[in-house]
């Protein structure tokens, strides 16, 4: 495993390189093409990951970062490194990954990376209105159960044809649903979920595969993974990275066929291919403008398609969500038991501190890692560090009794990322009423080089870690493709076919017109030809002429006689 030392040192010698010099010009033989000039904005996994596929071709592509923060990168992927920290116990952004997933790029990688992964252990359910804890074994029934009755609210509503939220369909479901299990439990659980937080959540949209099965944490930090990408593994090159860069506007120069990356600070970069990697809502807030702005509008999304205007605005939401990492002078839970979770008995419980992991077993201190999600994740934000200690206690102590309070709060982080003006939120989901065919054009490229990447851009992986990995390298392949010139080409096809046919047109018509003169010309013709056909009067022969001529005269002598 690489050490933090080696790769902070990497970091300050990249963003030195990036601010006190331009990317090294390259050397190109004769015959041989310059690499294309490649800006990506944002350096949280989705860009990293589409950093790393382009550097991996320095031949083809020369390839800079922009990241807006001043003090590190790796977006939503933060691990507060202090003294005597391992890595999880100061991981207030990505922590766990998910084991369900087929193939799971993060989980690959961190074995590349010879990075610890473990489990996150067993799973304790306590009850404290029945004055019961549940055991391992029943918690996991409790929890198959719970997915189970979710699965049949999906399935109903895709049955029926009725997309509604997630939340008000699986209340409608679970009378109906036949189970051994308290169904007060699972109102509790289903309310606290953090996949089920959202109130306006798409129920056609809900993969139950997706979002339950979180079993795998990353013992030495999820930033270890990101860090992993920037410096490269074996002989690869570390990505180039400007921080305090924060991207204002992107235009495309059509006479030098060249994207300009503006920046606040009015640095100016110049790109032929331009990737953008930053959180939903910053696209949604405007701070980034595509083009020239447009009069009476300073919104992101002014010179954009009107159908990705309205993705962006209305078809996707913004989830909430934090943690809050708590270290006691000792431990007073259960050592040995990964996860404890509760049911909340209220409206105001609902996704406060619900669930806990116990990281004691993993890094060896008293360490709990609490869990807030839905709308109280951001109220919780304008909270007094005090505050939310006596709250933090007071959950806790209906957990694991009274003996709570005479415990002492050593240490206390957590995060705020709804405040966080660099991410303005955590994931993205889909809304009622949204389909896959809505979301394919925040994946699709503006040609002729502006390419898009973050979890909120790949539909089966959205609102996910290994989603938004995933979706960078889906952007870096669709650049090494040639996806733009691909399209210019097929619209070139097009053009030729339209003139083609136009031209097919217009000889038909001419013909037609020709064709229809040769029938004039044909029925003049053929009134000659019956004239000429028809039999001639007979002509009176030269002494017919004559003897007629002499009798007229002599009836003429006659008359005057």
């Amino acid at each position: 495993m690489r050490t933090c030392m080696v790769l902070h040192v990497l970091l300050l010698g990249l963003v030195n390189l990036a601010k006190t010099s331009a990317t090294p010009a390259v050397k190109v033989s004769p015959g041989l093409e310059t690499p294309k000039d490649v800006v990506v904005v944002g350096g949280g996994l989705a860009g990293m990951a589409a950093a790393r596929k382009l550097s991996n071709s320095p031949d083809k592509f020369s390839v800079k970062v922009l990241e807006a923060r001043k003090e590190r990168y790796g977006g939503r992927v933060y691990t507060k490194r202090e003294y005597g920290v391992r890595g999880v116990d100061g991981d207030l952004g990505s922590s766990f990954l998910n084991s369900g997933v087929p193939n799971n790029p993060l989980l690959e990688l961190t074995k590349t990376l010879e990075i610890a992964v473990e489990s996150t252990g067993s799973l304790q359910l306590h009850a404290p209105s029945l004055n019961k804890v549940y055991t391992a074994e029943e918690t996991k029934h409790i929890f198959s159960e719970l997915l189970t009755v979710v699965q049949m609210a999906v399935e109903k509503a895709k049955r029926n044809g009725n997309d509604r939220p997630l939340p008000e369909a699986i209340k409608e479901e679970l009378p109906l649903f036949k189970t051994d299990v308290d169904k007060t439990i699972l109102a509790g659980l289903l309310s606290s979920h953090n996949a089920l937080s959202d109130k306006d959540l798409s129920t056609y949209m809900f993969n139950p595969k997706k979002d339950f099965g979180w079993d795998k944490v990353v013992v030495d930090g999820f930033d270890q993974i990101i860090d992993g990408i920037v410096s490269g593994i074996d002989a690869e090159f570390p990505i180039v990275i400007e921080l305090q860069a924060i991207v204002r506007q992107i235009t495309f120069d059509k006479k030098t066929k060249k994207y300009k990356i503006r920046t606040f600070d009015r640095q100016q970069y110049e790109a032929d291919i331009v990737i953008v990697a930053v959180p939903l809502g910053i696209l949604r807030k405007g701070e980034i403008v595509f083009g020239e702005p447009q009069k009476n509008s300073s919104s992101s999304v002014a010179n954009m398609p009107q159908k990705w205007h309205d993705t962006v605005r209305n078809k996707l939401g913004i989830s909430y969500s934090n943690k809050v990492l708590v270290e006691f002078d000792e431990a007073f839970w259960p050592t040995d038991v990964g996860v404890f979770t509760r049911p909340a008995e209220s409206e105001e419980e609902a996704g406060l501190l619900q669930t806990w992991f116990n990281l004691h077993q993993l890094v060896n201190k008293p360490i709990l890692m609490g869990s807030i999600v839905g709308p109280i994740a951001k109220t919780l934000e304008s909270w007094s560090d005090d505050e939310v200690k006596v709250k933090v206690k007071a959950v806790l102590e209906k957990f694991f009794g009274t003996q709570v309070q005479d415990r002492t709060i050593k240490q206390l982080k957590r995060s705020a990322w709804q405040g966080d003006e660099n991410t303005m939120g955590v994931n993205s989901y889909p809304k009622v009423g949204t389909t896959s065919e809505d979301l394919e054009i925040l994946s699709e490229p503006r040609c002729p080089g502006l390419y898009f990447a973050g979890e909120y851009t790949i539909t089966e992986h959205m609102n996910t870690a290994h989603g938004a990995y995933m979706s960078g390298i889906r952007a870096a392949e669709q650049v090494m493709s040639g996806y733009c010139i691909q399209q210019a080409e097929k619209e070139k096809e097009e053009k030729r076919k339209k003139r083609m046919e136009k031209k097919k047109k217009d000889k038909g018509k001419k013909n037609e017109e020709e064709s229809e003169d040769d029938d004039e010309e044909d029925e003049d013709t053929g009134s000659e030809e019956e004239e000429m056909e028809m039999p001639s009067k007979p002509k009176k022969s030269k002494e017919r002429i004559i003897l007629s001529e002499e009798r007229r005269k002599k009836a003429q002598e006659r008359d005057e006689l």
